[in-house]
């Protein structure tokens, strides 16, 4: 179970998410209870990430008229798109590909293993965010990934 707190309109509200299924998710807010299902998503492995910085201040002297400042994020270097358009599957951290699962043209159903991927002396299963087809496998065995980098392209539709 994971438990998020949002703010709606100011208010704070206490989520539990249990996953069910890989698509299934049971929802608690405000003591009600919800199954849901997830329809569909987008990898955000391009969003800019723009980090707040407090200068530092010397211990025992006060910083007067200083506030805080912004430094906005350079976005990741875009990774090499791959050949063709469609949905893709990406590195969702650096590591070594251990293992690809699956073969081009195969039909998958979401939440099946395509790949295993070796971050941090842990193995990953990556799984499949959609149903689909493959229609390129753009990593092989022992290929070093970063986070970002296309793994999967499926076909469209």
């Amino acid at each position: 179970m994971r438990r998020y707190t949002i703010e709606i309109n100011g208010q704070p509200h206490v989520i539990d998410v249990t996953e069910l299924t890989a698509d299934t998710f049971q929802v608690t807010v405000g003591g009600q209870q919800v199954q849901v299902r997830l329809a569909d998503h987008d990898d955000l492995a391009g969003a800019v990430i723009a980090p707040h910085i407090e200068p530092p201040q010397a211990p025992g002297r006060a910083a007067p008229g200083l506030s805080p400042v912004t430094v906005p994020a350079s976005p990741p270097p875009a990774p090499a798109a791959p050949r063709g358009a469609g949905p893709r599957m990406t590195a969702p951290m650096p590591g070594v590909i251990l293992a690809v699962t699956t073969r081009v043209g195969a039909d998958v159903k979401r939440g099946e293993e395509l790949l295993v991927l070796e971050a941090m002396k842990m193995k990953n299963s990556l799984q499949a965010p959609r149903d689909g087809r493959v229609a390129e496998i753009c990593v092989v065995e022992k290929q070093q990934v970063k986070y970002g980098d296309p793994l999967i392209r499926f076909e469209e539709g």
